[in-house]
């Protein structure tokens, strides 16, 4: 009897195991045959406004950021990833003139990225955070570049 279960168990296992092969084999071959765009982005030295008090505060901040935004151009559904994972689908405006990712999140706060045309893979673009707080706000604009990966 335990052999029995051993060896259902094992057709199991095969079974689950071959399952995931063919999921990974669709998957990859929907990666290479989609329209994919992938743009890892780097943006540093934000100015910052933070209302607080009833006062606005502007200020120049040093941090830098890392994003990456994946586009597939065939279902035209978009994701942000960046320090918080993967994000919920993103949504995104195309243009000759640029590509813009905007991210609106659980609580409200929207996040914007324009992404301008170049004749090289690093476009120059802009990242923009609107963040309501309880006591007021902050609101940031990053410059930076994003790389087309391809």
């Amino acid at each position: 009897m335990v052999q029995g279960n051993q060896k259902a168990e094992g057709e199991e296992m095969k079974k689950i195991l071959c399952t995931m092969m063919v999921i990974s084999v669709m998957l990859i071959t929907r990666t290479a045959l989609g329209k994919n765009l992938k743009y890892s982005c780097t943006f540093s030295n934000p100015h910052i406004i933070e209302y607080k008090n009833s006062t606005f505060h502007e200020y120049n901040g040093k941090d830098t950021l890392s994003i990456e935004y994946i586009y597939d151009t065939t279902t035209n559904k978009a994701y942000m990833i960046g320090n918080n994972g993967v994000s919920e689908e993103i949504a995104i405006l195309t243009s000759s003139s640029q590509t813009t990712f905007i991210e609106t999140t659980q609580s409200g706060n929207v996040t914007v990225t324009s992404i301008y045309p170049s004749k090289t893979n690093k476009k120059p673009s802009i990242h923009s955070r609107h963040i309501n707080m309880l006591d007021g706000s902050v609101n940031s604009q990053f410059y930076g570049y994003c790389d087309e990966i391809k």
